[in-house]
């Protein structure tokens, strides 16, 4: 049979191996399959390969070592990239119902905290002024419909409950109004000074209640099919101490066809505003399957064509098998054919278990090993 290259050293080592054996271990050792033996494990071998026997002399030498195929749980851990995000649903626009001009402004700068009912601005506005003019009216009248009605009129137009009250109060027509956020939060964008002419549907400011927030991560798409919403997640977050616990509230149905990921959203409450938008964070998954047939990685040679394992079917012989793999775990690999509980396969040496196989089996060498 011709040798590759490739493989030269390997039958030297072996040789070495065999010169090295004690008296009559030459005859059980790498070289000394009997044609019986060959006969009852070929059927059962992937094509090309051979059982492989060491004497124990050789397994001290090449340091082979095997281990249990076990039946666990299997945990697999990831950790992806994050960012702190702003809550959609937290998150609020003002923007005026009315046209007129800013007279007073009352808050100034972005960052600001507002709470709910607290002033924002004075405003001139010729609708707003009808509209008092009309409760103010229907009031004399002692009308209760015209009343509700022109009470109503003024909500729409956005003017808080407290003004509505007050102009109840004293029938008295006000030429500005203070118009009172609906909102709690923080200010993260202000279009309007004073001066500003306010017309219908413009974002006056934009508010973000911080109290809950996003953590956004991106899935590989391999990973993204077991993740659902409701799973827990562990989250650290630069600058903030210890492990922060969560649930992944959403997993987008669109993947990104650049990167290959999917996003999950993880919600976070914020009680004292320590996570801020634009945080790294680092999300880590968690998934496990229960009562699975499990080996280490290390076990597993990878051909291209075959997935391939040496088993230790009696001490110092070794039988390449073929297995299916399935999930891949922290603790190893899922063998969803080929193996049974508490046999033991090669973790250690089988490179060389592998090359010596196929040269006797007329493979060839060539495996690639992972």
């Amino acid at each position: 049979m011709k040798v590759k290259p490739g493989m030269r050293m390997v039958l030297i080592w072996f040789t070495t191996l065999a010169a090295a054996a004690p008296n009559g271990a030459h005859d059980q050792g790498a070289t000394g399959h009997s044609a019986r033996q060959q006969d009852t494990t070929a059927s059962s071998m992937p094509p090309g390969y051979a059982m492989v026997r060491l004497s124990d002399m050789q397994r001290q030498l090449t340091g082979v070592v095997t281990v249990a195929v076990q039946r666990k749980t299997l945990i697999h851990t990831v950790d992806l990239s994050g960012v702190v995000d702003e809550a959609e649903p937290r998150t609020f626009t003002w923007s005026p119902r009315f046209s007129g001009w800013v007279t007073k402004l009352y808050v100034r700068e972005t960052g600001q905290q507002v709470r709910q009912g607290e002033a924002l601005m004075e405003v001139y506005s010729p609708p707003l002024i009808q509209a008092q003019q009309e409760l103010v009216y229907a009031l004399e009248q002692g009308d209760s419909s015209l009343i509700a009605n022109a009470g109503e009129k003024l909500r729409l137009l956005g003017v808080h409950e407290r003004e509505i009250q007050q102009l109840i109060r004293e029938r008295k027509v006000r030429n500005t109004l203070l118009i009172r956020s609906p909102f709690s939060g923080v200010v993260v964008k202000k279009n309007v000074v004073e001066g500003t002419a306010l017309r219908p549907g413009m974002e006056g400011f934009r508010i973000v209640s911080l109290d809950q927030v996003w953590v956004r991560a991106a899935v590989p798409e391999r990973v993204a099919q077991e993740v659902r919403p409701g799973m827990p997640v562990g989250i650290r977050v630069q600058g903030v101490h210890g492990v922060l616990e969560g649930r992944v509230r959403f997993v987008s149905p669109v993947a990104d066809s650049r990167t290959r990921t999917v996003e999950i959203r993880v919600n976070l409450s914020n009680p004292g505003g320590a996570l801020r938008p634009g945080m790294v964070a680092t999300v880590r998954l968690q998934q496990s399957w229960p009562e699975t047939l499990v080996i280490p990685g290390d076990a597993v040679i990878q051909t291209g064509r075959r997935n391939v394992v040496f088993v230790e079917v009696e001490k110092g012989h070794y039988m390449p098998r073929e297995v299916m793999l399935g999930r891949y775990g922290d603790q190893g690999v899922e063998v969803l054919k080929g193996l049974r509980e508490g046999e033991r396969v090669v973790v250690r040496g089988t490179f060389l278990l592998d090359a010596e196989s196929r040269i006797q089996g007329g493979g060839g060498g060539g495996g690639h090993h992972h």
